[in-house]
């Protein structure tokens, strides 16, 4: 998903950027500091598919258990990107921004989505809201690259 955020943006413009930051729930707070093993365990165990996913998750956590430490040795051995000061300054997105995506603006226990643990109404409430963005977003790309695969 992420990738087709940036993917979208450069390629498309600006008209798709509410849509697309509707359609990320939240990001991994990383850009300051490392990530830490149980967070990389987490993250690999993340699921979309509501309680039904914590049984898919539990079958599978062996799995995800032996990935995360490859996972942890490259996160303590990679190097946190250190932009130049006028290069931070230029990118620094307005206070009010609504399409400013980044953990500071993550939900509350970062945690209980990750792993499916909300409650029924607030993931209702956010899948309606990603599944909706992006299929705004796709309608819109379906509109625009259909005719053009038929003008072959």
């Amino acid at each position: 998903m992420y990738w087709e955020f940036i993917r979208c943006y450069m390629e498309e413009g600006d008209e798709y950027l509410p849509d697309l930051a509707d359609s990320i729930a939240w990001c991994p707070p990383v850009e300051k500091q490392k990530e830490g093993w149980l967070f990389g365990l987490f993250y690999l165990s993340k699921q979309w598919f509501g309680r039904l996913g914590l049984l898919v998750n539990a079958l599978q956590l062996p799995v995800f258990f032996v990935i995360s430490f490859p996972r942890w040795l490259v996160m303590l051995t990679c190097k946190i990107p250190e932009w130049p000061a006028e290069v931070v300054a230029a990118c620094q997105p307005a206070e009010n921004d609504p399409v400013n995506k980044g953990a500071e603006h993550n939900p509350p226990q970062v945690w209980r989505p990750m792993l499916g643990l909300q409650g029924k109404e607030r993931y209702a409430r956010t899948f309606a809201k990603e599944r909706g963005a992006m299929d705004r977003v796709v309608a819109r790309l379906k509109a625009k690259y259909d005719g053009q695969n038929h003008a072959d």
